[in-house]
């Protein structure tokens, strides 16, 4: 009994240490359910919004019948917010001018980090997205 007590305590141990070395909180992911009708502006491919969530400002674009994206809307430059030009088909920074793909990667400065993304979902009528906390 003591040598499975002593095995179990070693197993969460290292995986508590583990969340530690990657810089993260065990369960430390929370899914956000939207109902679509409180966002019309995504009712349609094209669409994007940006939404306050858990003190974390997203983006979200509707860039497909079936998907959306969601994406830190704060620059990595400058903190200004991002918005989704759809002429462009990428997110533009009105600030400073840097432009980011829809997946948050950097096509032209003067910022130098990614946006953050986040996991989202869409169904029929509404988006799951996973922030971390």
């Amino acid at each position: 009994m003591a040598d499975r007590r002593s095995f179990f305590k070693l197993l969460l141990s290292a995986i508590g240490l583990g969340a530690v070395i990657r810089g993260e909180a065990a369960f430390a992911a929370q899914k956000v359910a939207i109902p679509l009708a409180k966002v019309p502006a995504l009712a349609k491919v094209g669409g994007s919004v940006t939404v306050k969530l858990k003190g974390t400002t997203v983006l979200f674009i509707r860039d497909a019948k079936e998907s959306i994206r969601a994406v830190n809307a704060v620059c990595t430059h400058k903190q200004c917010l991002v918005g989704y030009a759809p002429k462009k088909g990428h997110i533009a920074c009105p600030c400073h001018g840097s432009d980011f793909t829809l997946s948050g990667e950097v096509l032209s400065g003067p910022a130098t980090e990614p946006l953050q993304t986040y996991p989202a979902k869409l169904t029929q009528d509404k988006i799951i997205i996973t922030l971390e906390e």
